[in-house]
């Protein structure tokens, strides 16, 4: 009896080992993706990309602060300049892995990255990028909050100023709500 017992266990173990190394018994995912067919649809961390070759994380941080600086008075040429190249790293890491769940976050905030510069050539800038996570993303919850906010007006968020506005080029002022 011991001995079926040890046979049954060593053999339960033997299909967990084989099961966790080999891809042929791996177990599949919610969508039927096997787990290593979806490794490639997630952008790895230490992957770099665009012009700056910043990382997912090095992108998001740079759009956050970017939009921290934007709140203590910074250049906005020199900012929009770099949320350009941000842009570019973005667009770069979608094409290589345009199903990263990351994604309509990322762009999303970007969009409010170019909101909170607030001159023309940034709104510019953030309605295209609106309408890009709405184009690529139009079922996630970002897609949703863009739709939301253009139906709304145009606010960076937390913006409470119900007159905020943007210059443009000719000295004149639009408002962005």
């Amino acid at each position: 009896m011991k001995r079926r017992s040890r046979l049954a266990i060593s053999s339960i173990a033997a299909l967990l080992a084989l099961s966790t190394f080999s891809p042929a018994f791996a177990q599949a995912t919610v969508d039927g993706a096997a787990p290593h067919a979806l490794a490639a649809r997630v952008a790895p961390a230490d992957e770099y990309f665009g012009p700056l070759k910043l990382s997912v994380l090095g992108i998001r941080n740079t759009i956050n602060d970017t939009t921290l600086r934007m709140s203590a008075g910074v250049d906005e040429n020199g900012t929009m300049r770099c949320l350009g190249l941000v842009e570019a790293s973005v667009r770069d890491w979608e094409a290589k892995y345009p199903r990263d769940n990351w994604l309509p976050r990322i762009v999303y905030s970007l969009h409010h990255a170019y909101l909170k510069v607030a001159t023309r050539d940034s709104l510019v800038h953030s309605i295209d990028v609106a309408s890009w996570l709405m184009e690529k993303y139009p079922a996630s919850e970002e897609a949703k909050l863009v739709r939301t906010e253009l139906a709304n007006g145009l606010s960076a968020p937390g913006d409470q100023d119900t007159g905020s506005t943007v210059a443009t080029d000719d000295g004149s002022e639009v408002s962005r709500h």
